[in-house]
């Protein structure tokens, strides 16, 4: 059963402030399993992934198994409305899932997270998962692969993610699309995934010939660092096949260090905040889009938790543009 994999969200962090006219995003979550009459086919799932025994195994700067909470914490104290847009979110439309379970080994969890994606998937939810290391990545790619279900897949990163195996067996953050590349009968063929604002000092030269051999698609962040985001991305998306379904994993790494220090690895350049905030917009018009992650984010190098209140705001302009509905349909009036 599901439920089996899942910690339920603590409580507190549903935030209220108990004012009809001024609703928190808190106050419209609704915790899984709870059901309401009012569900329809755009509903968001929250799952949450505390693991960060991949950071360990690739030698890096341990804290990323609070994220999901932290971000949860200025997540759902936001508006539950875009004022600007009168746009809003539907009670019934974003569900929170709890965290997975995390499990006697790095590969239980992640064969766990899988099993929530694959059973979330096949309800038609979309699914966001909060990481956690990147190692996140290849337990969000197990759904998939379970459900048979050939896909796209965009990593937005500085670093390429694709270093060999420790001893040839054990997964790392370091590794996770090297993994799926290499998964018995994988539903990802190299063709399909694209490295997208890769760094050339983040990245050695083997991990470049290694995704030179599998055919995957890179985008340097030197080559579009002038250009519009937009345009950039979807010149990236033209290279996948459209048919299919569209998994994007974002790595907080790829925001610039001097807007987001607060990663397991900040780089000193990259996409800039107000970056971010226009991938999170434009990825909600995507149709094909099943499912994100977001991952790296390191609490224990945040100053005042402004880090997790920028990932909480990119989830929000994409929430609003994903579920948001004219605001007149929910608010009660006065």
């Amino acid at each position: 059963m599901i439920n089996d994999i899942l910690e339920p969200t603590d409580k507190s962090l549903f935030y209220s402030r108990g004012q009809s006219d001024d609703p928190k995003l808190g106050e419209f979550v609704l915790p899984y399993p709870e059901i309401d009459a009012e569900w329809d086919k755009s509903r968001v799932v929250i799952i949450g992934f505390t693991e960060e025994r991949g950071v360990q195994r690739n030698k890096g700067i341990m804290g990323t198994a609070k994220a999901p909470d932290l971000i949860r914490k200025h997540l759902y104290r936001l508006n539950a409305n875009d004022a600007r847009q009168r746009l809003g979110i539907k009670k019934g439309s974003l569900i929170d899932a709890g965290n997975i379970k995390p499990g006697s080994t790095l590969e239980e969890s992640q064969e766990n997270l899988g099993k929530a994606v694959a059973y979330f998937l096949s309800q038609d939810y979309f699914v966001l998962v909060l990481g956690g290391g990147h190692e996140t990545a290849f337990g969000h790619f197990l759904g998939y692969q379970y459900l048979q279900k050939p896909i796209s897949v965009v990593n937005i990163d500085a670093h390429s993610d694709v270093r060999p195996l420790i001893d040839s067996k054990l997964g790392h953050s370091g590794s996770p699309f090297r993994q799926m590349l290499e998964y018995p009968d994988t539903v990802l063929q190299g063709q399909n995934l694209v490295e997208f604002g890769l760094q050339g000092y983040c990245n050695s030269v083997y991990a470049i010939d290694y995704l030179h051999t599998h055919k995957v698609n890179i985008v340097w962040y030197e080559d579009i660092a002038h250009q519009d985001l937009s345009v950039s991305f979807f010149n990236a998306l033209r290279q996948l096949d459209s048919k299919q379904d569209l998994y994007v994993s974002i790595d907080t790494d790829s925001i610039t260090g001097v807007d987001f220090p607060a990663t397991s690895a900040s780089p000193s350049q990259g996409f800039s905040v107000q970056q971010f905030y226009q991938c999170c917009t434009l990825l909600a018009h995507l149709h094909h889009l099943k499912s994100v992650d977001i991952v790296e984010y390191n609490p224990d190098k945040d100053i005042h938790e402004q880090s997790a209140k920028v990932i909480a705001l990119g989830i929000w302009k994409f929430l609003i543009q994903k579920i948001g509905i004219n605001i007149t349909h929910f608010l009660p009036k006065g």
